[in-house]
C-alpha cells in the first residue's frame, strides 16, 4: 500500500528515467481525469455484467500476483524491498478495471471526444513544459 501512488504514477508517466525526471503529481491528477472522462463517456457502449466485472477483477488480481512474484524471484532473500517493480507493468490491466468501474449510474451524457483529445493535448504540452524546466534546472 505504500508503493501505490508511485506505481500509479509510474503507470502514468509520471517519472522518466532512472527515476530522477519526475512530473509534477498536479498532471497526474489531470491525467486521472482524462482518463475517468474517457473511459465514463456514453451510457451506451459497452458495460460488463456482474459476472464479467468480477472475472476481469480476478484477471487483474492475478495479474498484479503474478508481477509480484516475478519480481521476489530476481529480489535478495535478505532484501527489506521487493525489487523492480514498476508502475508500466500494470498498465495492461488499467482498460480491464476502467471497465469493470464502469456502469450507467457513472457516466457522462453526450459525446466527451473532443473534450478529452483537446484536454489530453494540453495536459501532454504541459507535461512537456514540466520536464523541460526539470531538465534545465540541473
Amino acid at each position: 500500500y505504500d508503493n501505490f501512488f508511485f506505481f500509479y504514477k509510474s503507470m502514468l508517466g509520471g517519472t522518466f528515467g532512472f527515476f530522477d525526471l519526475n512530473v509534477s503529481d498536479l498532471w497526474v491528477v489531470a491525467l486521472t481525469g482524462i482518463l475517468a472522462l474517457a473511459a465514463f463517456d456514453n451510457k451506451d457502449e459497452l458495460i460488463l455484467k456482474k459476472r464479467d466485472k468480477g472475472f476481469g477483477i480476478l484477471i487483474c488480481l492475478g495479474v498484479i500476483v503474478l508481477v509480484w512474484l516475478g519480481a521476489i524471484t530476481w529480489t535478495e532473500t535478505t532484501a527489506a524491498v521487493v525489487y523492480g517493480i514498476q508502475g508500466r507493468y500494470f498498465l495492461p490491466i488499467l482498460p480491464l478495471i476502467l471497465l469493470c468501474f464502469k456502469n450507467k449510474r457513472l457516466s457522462f451524457e453526450g459525446d466527451l471526444s473532443k473534450t478529452v483529445i483537446f484536454s489530453s493535448c494540453i495536459i501532454e504540452i504541459g507535461v512537456l513544459v514540466n520536464m523541460l524546466a526539470s531538465i534545465v534546472k540541473r
